[in-house]
């Protein structure tokens, strides 16, 4: 009897020891997931309604800005290194991107301004620019 007893305890004992690796290693896991998704999430980037660029050539284009946006009626300006493009790079023959600006600090409205789009061709970088107007 003694030794069923044993094995009981001992099973119970490796039983609570799963339970408590389970629950340590998902409260670690929730902690890490947390952290990752909290740096997206506190990243604040507006984006613009879909926006429309003129046909390649037949290569990627990477977009850039070639002109800052200036919100419409103001002098406010959103620096270069806080303008985003989604994507940043065009793919093959597609058009539409989205313009957005990252940080907390900056002013709802219509901007105005340019983007720069540049083939990734090994042989001929062509570059073409458009005007955009967004709204953030």
């Amino acid at each position: 009897m003694i030794e069923i007893n044993d094995g009981v305890t001992r099973c119970a004992e490796t039983a609570r020891r799963m339970v408590d690796l389970i629950a340590t290693t998902g409260y670690e896991l929730s902690g890490a997931l947390t952290t990752l998704w909290g740096s997206y999430c506190t990243d604040d980037v507006e984006l613009s309604e879909f926006l429309e660029a003129p046909p390649g050539t037949g290569y990627e284009r990477m977009l850039s800005v070639a002109a800052p946006l200036v919100a419409v009626g103001t002098s406010h300006l959103i620096p270069v290194a806080s303008t985003v493009f989604v994507p940043a790079v065009l793919r093959t023959f597609a058009t539409r991107f989205r313009v957005g600006v990252r940080g907390p600090d900056y002013v709802s409205g219509t901007y105005r301004g340019r983007v720069r789009l540049t083939d990734l061709s090994a042989t001929t970088a062509q570059v073409a620019e458009m005007d955009v107007i967004v709204d953030l």
